[in-house]
Parts: structure tokens; sequence; C-alpha cells
């Protein structure tokens, strides 16, 4: 019974670790999937730079999003 307790939390523990390490891959990948998808590389004439990047942190829509996917890694991870 003890053994089945602590191989249940050590899973659990796994579960929160690889949900936080998910959470924090989004949060680092955004910044630079955002520049090379509409950053301005001097092949055409839009404005967008890094300040309109940061801008996209500011949403709510993108704490939405972020919000979402979190809870399904953690929903896949802490099924049994």
């Amino acid at each position: 019974m003890v053994f089945e307790l602590k191989a249940n939390q050590n899973h659990e523990t796994l579960a929160i670790l690889t949900v936080l390490l998910y959470a924090l891959a989004l949060l680092i990948l955004t910044l630079p999937v955002v520049l090379l998808a509409f950053g301005n590389w001097g092949l055409k004439n839009s404005p967008f730079g890094i300040k309109d990047a940061l801008a996209i942190y500011a949403g709510w829509a993108y704490w939405l999003w972020l919000a979402v996917l979190v809870a399904g890694q953690f929903c896949c991870c802490s099924a049994h």
C-alpha cells in the first residue's frame, strides 16, 4: 500500500513537471516563431518588429490559448 502511494505521488510529480516544462517551452518559443512568421526580413514592407511581437503576450487571447493547451497537456499526463 505504501509503495503504491509513493509510485502514485511520483507519477503526479512527473506529470506536473511535464506540464510546467510544456508551458515554459510554449512561452519561450512564441516570440521566435512569431518573428519568423510575421517579421520584416526585407522582403516586404511590413513594420512588424520585436515590439509588435512582444505585444502578443499582453493579449488575453494568447493566455487563453496557452491555458487551453496546458490544461489539455495536464489531462493527458494525469490520466492513469
